[in-house]
């Protein structure tokens, strides 16, 4: 018989697991891993994983809501509901520190909590290995823990400031699941701590700890069944957090999302009703969507090896508690992303960080079936296959470099403070999206930079805090007059955004976004290169190229051709800006300044080779201008990033066709036709270059 030295019950000599608490059964003859080898190996993770994400964490900040999240936690100020107070103290003690600025110092704190998470995870999977020898424990509790470090998800929300606010949520998670999985007995002291934790807990990131509760409550009723619940009180400690939202309201910081001043106001704050109607408002399809998306992306982590080790897992250790219990914590938070959450086909990445509670469970039970596996293998195999799981996750980690790496990455900053140094003194210009507004914030509020430009978002603006905000911030600026107590909603923000142009004639006013709401009247948009001039109707027909050019020359570019970057980025900031040269290239070409719209749509194709039609636009006018060798260029570039537009096969062979170069003009032509049989001109073409 096998006695278990947690609850005293005999088992099967050759179990693996006590049938009655379900924790390890330690095996003869083996040596158990000593205090100081636990201690050790945690470390050398944690330095090994520290190093990995500050070796690759973001240079500056990055494009989600990281520079809110720099902005808040520097000037101790109020962010977007639920508030996040433990999060907010926190990151302001970070910026207190000399590491090269707020940024650099709350973009290392999500480094320093992701890696204290792995050891976490790490230290609770090595106490589900006890029963191994010392050496097979390390390795059996470490490749799940490095398989969860070098998943994606985790990997990019260790190197920005925004993957504090999850990462800090993932160790506290941890934090609580390993008092409850640890064999050591269920003493008042690990129940008081239980308890304060979960009110940290859900003080910092609710949402995210409700799918978890299940998980808890399964795994507390094996401990001391209600008597358990007799130290619930110690949680409201933590949750007092929360006041910290009304009383540094109260102190009006530089940032004080909601203003919050009344308890009314308070829980609408709290429980972050401004999102309730379209989180909750949504379709069948939505959900399965958003269902399906989840499960791909929980199946992507680890390159397939975690869900599959998961899987195993499951299987094995499916009459245990613990694992009952994070199974319950993986659907648990698979069907709260489905039913509640609403995104759109642009917002479903942020399915990523919401998905952090099933990664977390997902990645113990991976743990728990490589335990299973390797427990029913002899010394030799059982090397050899932990051995293959650490490599397969040093692999991982060298092919997953070079896309997370984000140590270049500037193009959120570099973008907002080309903007602002591309405005005339004083004005006053319209944004809209996180992915300018944050930023733009930290470079105003944070570093003080450009404060004269007044920065206003339409699509807040029927919140009352923003036009508060927007009056203290710059007291020259009129505001319109808002008649009701009721809190408007989005048919206000043309009516808002009109007042603001039409009252503010002091101030030259700018849009970073083209083109306005159709039901803004009498204004229209100018291109003004980094920035569009809003003017009265009718605009001129032509921009000032000039001006247009010496604009967009105030945009840092660093990194701005560096491959890969992800494609939020790609999109809202390189290749808008590219859109901008582009737009200028077609200005000048109208203008008949064919020079000058080479160099437009030269650097639009420069910037962002992905669109074929910057370097489509660029042969085109090449051609036209009788520069036919650099045209023949510009296609073939166009044809890279669009095998398939016809037109653009047609065109190069045309070319090739005038220069006598027959057999690269008639393979032209052959793509062309393939694409598009039925164009005559294109059967015409092929076949005079077929007789030449």
């Amino acid at each position: 018989m096998n006695r278990c030295r947690h609850c005293g019950a005999d088992n099967r000599a050759d179990a693996s697991f006590c049938r009655s608490c379900g924790k390890p059964l330690a095996a003869p003859g083996l040596a158990a891993l000593s205090l100081r080898g636990r201690a050790g190996s945690a470390a050398l993770l944690f330095l090994a994983s520290f190093f990995l994400f500050t070796a690759t964490h973001v240079a500056s900040l990055y494009l989600d809501d990281s520079g809110e999240t720099i902005t808040v936690g520097t000037v101790l100020g109020i962010g977007h509901p639920p508030g996040y107070p433990l999060q907010i103290l926190l990151a302001h003690l970070a910026s207190l520190l000399p590491l090269g600025g707020p940024a650099e110092a709350i973009n290392l704190s999500a480094a320093l909590l992701a890696a204290l998470c792995v050891c976490a995870a790490y230290l609770i999977l090595l106490d589900l290995a006890s029963g191994l020898s010392g050496a097979a424990a390390i390795a059996t509790a470490l490749a799940p823990a490095a398989l969860l470090c070098l998943g994606p998800v985790y990997w990019h929300n260790a190197l920005v400031a925004k993957g504090s606010v999850y990462h800090l949520n993932n160790l506290l998670s941890l934090a609580l699941l390993g008092l409850l999985a640890s064999p050591k007995a269920w003493t008042p002291a690990r129940q008081r701590a239980f308890w304060l934790l979960l009110g940290l807990a859900l003080s910092h990131h609710y949402m995210s700890q409700l799918p978890l509760l299940p998980a808890y409550a399964w795994l507390l009723w094996t401990r001391a069944r209600f008597r358990t619940l007799r130290g619930a009180w110690l949680a409201l400690p933590g949750l007092c957090l929360y006041l910290y939202i009304p009383l540094r309201a109260a102190c009006h910081p530089d940032l004080n999302w909601g203003d919050v001043a009344s308890l009314r106001e308070f829980l609408f704050f709290l429980f972050r009703i401004q999102y309730a109607y379209s989180e909750l408002t949504r379709s069948l399809g939505t959900s399965l969507t958003q269902a399906w998306d989840s499960l791909v992306l929980l199946a992507r982590e680890g390159a397939g090896l975690v869900p599959l080790a998961a899987a195993a897992g499951l299987w094995i250790g499916r009459r245990e508690r613990w694992v009952q219990a994070l199974a319950l914590g993986w659907l648990a938070t698979l069907a709260s992303i489905s039913l509640y959450l609403n995104l759109d086909e642009k917002t479903l990445f942020l399915l990523q960080a919401y998905l952090f509670p099933a990664y977390l469970c997902q990645s113990l039970l991976a743990g728990r079936g490589v335990l299973g596996l390797v427990r029913g293998m002899g010394p030799g195999l059982r090397r050899a296959v932990l051995a293959l799981s650490i490599l397969a996750a040093a692999g991982l980690g060298a092919w997953e470099w070079p896309r997370l790496d984000l140590s270049g990455y500037y193009y959120a900053l570099d973008s907002a403070r080309g903007l602002l140094l591309a405005l005339p003194r004083n004005a006053l210009v319209l944004v809209e999206g996180d992915n300018t507004v944050f930023p733009l914030w930290y470079l105003q509020r944070v570093l003080g930079e450009r404060r004269d430009v007044a920065v206003v978002g339409p699509a807040v603006l029927p919140m009352d805090w923003v036009r508060e905000d927007l009056e203290r911030r710059w007291p020259d600026l009129h505001q319109p007059l808002v008649r009701t107590r009721q809190r408007l909603g989005v048919d206000s923000v043309p009516v808002l955004t009109q007042a603001y142009l039409d009252l503010n004639p002091q101030r030259p006013a700018y849009s970073g976004f083209s083109p306005l709401d159709a039901r803004i009247q009498g204004w229209d948009l100018l291109n003004a290169g980094q920035a569009f001039q809003c003017v009265r109707t009718p605009a001129p027909a032509l921009p000032d190229l000039d001006a247009a050019m010496r604009r967009l020359q105030a945009v840092p570019l660093r990194g701005f051709t560096r491959r890969p970057v992800d494609g939020q980025t790609l999109d809202l900031v390189i290749e808008d800006l590219a859109v901008r040269f582009n737009m200028l290239g077609a200005s000048a070409q109208a203008a008949k300044d064919g020079a000058r719209a080479v160099e437009f749509f030269k650097r639009a194709s420069w910037l962002a080779p992905e669109r074929a039609e910057f370097s489509y636009n660029l042969g085109n006018l090449l051609y036209q201008l009788g520069r036919k060798e650099e045209a023949a260029e510009a296609f073939a570039q166009s044809s890279i990033a669009d095998p398939k537009n016809t037109n653009c096969w047609y065109n190069r062979g045309v070319i090739f066709f005038e220069l006598g170069r027959l057999s690269e003009a008639h393979s032209c032509f052959q793509r062309a036709h393939d694409l598009d049989p039925g164009r005559a001109d294109i059967a015409q073409a092929l076949q005079q270059s077929a007789g030449s």
